[in-house]
């Protein structure tokens, strides 16, 4: 795992693992070492420093007291391995690879870690990995294809992700979505926490990964004033009490908003499995909506990107929980296939 603090990538790795748990395995996540990585329990004085600085309108050590609440939620959550030597050590029975940008090698250079080189190939399994991207330059498909070839239990997010490999290696695989969506809602509610500082009051709930356009900004404006909402806004460094929200205050807050806006895949994963009335927003710096393509066709739900400030809690949920039920019997019925082969 890389990026700590970035709230799908911790969920998306809790939901592997309690895939993986819930069939009796015992998951260990493997994680690469950085400087921001050092540390595993929020201490009962961070909590009171953070206190301090929180109700003086300090922002200085907000990034610090946020990384601490993750690793917080990491330490209970996900048991991870800080090297490869420890995951032989182990005699791991399966090794999953996913899910998540794992394969964009925009992020990390593709390597042994990430494609399982060094794995039993019978018990490296798949999880709805993800490249992230449509492709990459022709050297950088050349090594991507050599770690593919040999991967028996190849599965991906995207369908651009599946048209990849297609034209790198020649094989049909399957598509699934996020891990996330393999949980249910009573499943995620089990780990939901409430903020300290959560709104009173009905409130719209942004998430930004990019910077927020100047439609959103307009539109949520409007919805706020006609509706007579409050405003989260996380990721906001000036607002410390959202800034330092932690992925089980994420999951609360995203289950008891009015309305979500966002540009993060994750923000509508959870918006869908609790049926809440969301809008997307296109990234203005970047293309990356492949995924969010995949998700809303396999849904059902293409009209995300079109917003009506006059109904903005106007959004069809019927049909969604029955396809959701379907991807998840396909998914289990591959990850169980595989597993009971061995039994």
């Amino acid at each position: 795992m890389w990026g700590i603090t970035n709230y799908g990538n911790r969920l998306q790795n809790y939901a592997v693992s309690k895939i993986a748990s819930d069939r009796g395995l015992e998951p260990f996540t493997l994680a690469t070492k950085t400087e921001d990585d050092s540390g595993r329990v929020l201490l009962i004085k961070d909590f009171v420093r953070t206190i301090f600085f929180l109700c003086s309108g300090g922002k200085k050590r907000a990034i610090e007291v946020r990384k601490k609440k993750f690793r917080k939620f990491n330490h209970k959550y996900i048991p991870s391995i800080d090297n490869e030597k420890d995951i032989v050590a182990l005699q791991s029975e399966y090794v999953f690879l996913g899910s998540d940008q794992i394969w964009n090698a925009y992020y990390v250079e593709p390597n042994d870690m990430v494609y399982g080189k060094n794995s039993n190939k019978d018990r490296l399994i798949c999880i709805s990995p993800s490249f992230g991207v449509d492709e990459f330059d022709d050297g950088t498909e050349r090594v991507i294809a050599e770690y593919l070839e040999p991967i028996q239990h190849l599965c991906v997010r995207e369908k651009s992700g599946a048209e990849l490999i297609k034209r790198l290696i020649g094989r049909d695989v399957p598509v699934f979505l996020d891990p996330t969506l393999m949980l249910t809602d009573k499943e995620w509610e089990k780990i939901e926490r409430r903020p300290i500082n959560v709104p009173t009051q009905k409130y719209v709930l942004k998430y930004f990964l990019k910077e927020e356009s100047e439609t959103s900004i307009r539109e949520a404006s409007e919805i706020i004033k006609k509706y007579k909402l409050e405003e989260v806004k996380l990721l906001d460094i000036t607002r410390p009490w959202e800034y330092i929200v932690d992925p089980s205050e994420f999951v609360y807050l995203i289950h008891h908003a009015d309305v979500v806006l966002t540009d993060s895949f994750h923000a509508c994963v959870f918006s869908i499995l609790f049926n809440k009335p969301f809008w997307v927003y296109k990234r203005m710096d970047s293309d990356m909506s492949s995924r969010m393509d995949t998700l809303f066709q396999t849904l059902g739900m293409e009209n995300r990107f079109i917003h009506n400030v006059d109904a903005p809690y106007d959004i069809n949920y019927q049909g969604v929980e029955k396809r959701l039920d379907l991807e998840r019997t396909r998914f289990n019925t591959f990850i169980d296939g595989i597993i009971r082969e061995d039994v």
